[in-house]
Formats: C-alpha cells, sequence, structure tokens
C-alpha cells in the first residue's frame, strides 16, 4: 500500500510539472504571434492571375485607431494560400473574388514580412472590405442615467430636475 501511494504523489508531481512546462510554452508562443500580428489599411492596386491563384499589390493608408501606422504609403503584396481568408462587411466567410481594384480594404496579417521594394506579406492573412462607420453630428449626445423605480438606464435628455442633481 506505502508504494502505491508513493507512485501516485510521484504521478501527481510530474502531472503538476508537466502543466507548470505546458502553460508557460503556450503563454511564450501566444507572446510570440502577438507580435507578428499586425492590423492595417490598404487599398487594393492591383489584382493578378499566378499559376491559378490571385495575387494581390496593396498600400497601406491611414485608417482608424488601431491600424499600425509603419505600414502608410508602402507596397505589399500577398498570393492567396489555405491561409488567406476573406470576410465580408458582416464578418462572414466570402470570396477574394469579391474583392475589386480601388477598394479599401482592412488587412490583419498574422506572419513574417519578406522586405523588399514591394514587400511580401508570408503567413496568415485576413482581409476584409474597410466600411468606416458614419458620424451623424446632427444627432444630440443622451445623457444616461438610472431611472428611479426600475433601476434600468434611460437615454433622455438631461431636464432641469435631472441636471439640479
Amino acid at each position: 500500500m506505502k508504494k502505491f501511494f508513493i507512485v501516485m504523489g510521484a504521478l501527481i508531481v510530474a502531472l503538476s510539472i508537466f502543466g507548470i512546462w505546458d502553460t508557460a510554452k503556450t503563454k511564450k508562443e501566444d507572446a510570440e504571434r502577438a507580435k507578428m500580428t499586425s492590423v492595417f489599411y490598404a487599398d487594393v492596386e492591383k489584382i493578378e492571375e499566378v499559376e491559378g491563384k490571385k495575387k494581390f499589390t496593396i498600400v497601406g493608408i491611414e485608417g482608424e485607431a488601431g491600424s499600425d501606422e509603419k505600414f502608410v504609403g508602402k507596397k505589399y503584396t500577398f498570393t492567396e494560400n489555405k491561409d488567406t481568408k476573406a470576410l465580408n462587411e458582416k464578418g462572414e466567410e466570402a470570396k477574394l473574388a469579391d474583392f475589386k481594384e480601388g477598394s479599401k480594404i482592412v488587412i490583419q496579417h498574422i506572419g513574417k514580412i519578406k522586405e523588399g521594394d514591394i514587400n511580401e506579406l508570408t503567413g496568415e492573412v485576413t482581409i476584409a472590405p474597410y466600411n468606416p462607420a458614419p458620424v451623424d453630428a446632427t444627432e444630440p449626445i443622451a445623457e444616461t442615467s438610472p431611472t428611479d423605480t426600475t433601476g434600468e438606464t434611460s437615454t433622455e435628455a438631461p431636464t432641469e430636475a435631472t441636471a439640479a442633481e
């Protein structure tokens, strides 16, 4: 019986050490992947067929917050492969054929960039149409405050009574 408990204790210690090692390895891989991930906005300059696959040439443009500014004004190219994904405006899967020359797109790239006259994106490339959200400046901004009886929030404009509180 003593041997059984010794073996079980050793097994528990071994599994704990493996779990700690695996967690550290996963965190390291996630950090490396995060370093290789970039998001930027681009104009599609040219789309051509190369050996039966689409090859995109794009130029980085300024975009919304969160866009990596180091891509602005530079040319990039990528060729359709198993890691290339296309999304539509709703975030659903689309076809690369839906994208035309001159359209504005959002690029999420996970991988390395081969530097050159025209930089090449390698690894995973996800493209989607760039549709900046329109801002309606004529709509008043409402104040959100809890109502007295229900505790729910209200989006009514402030009145003299609520402004005095």
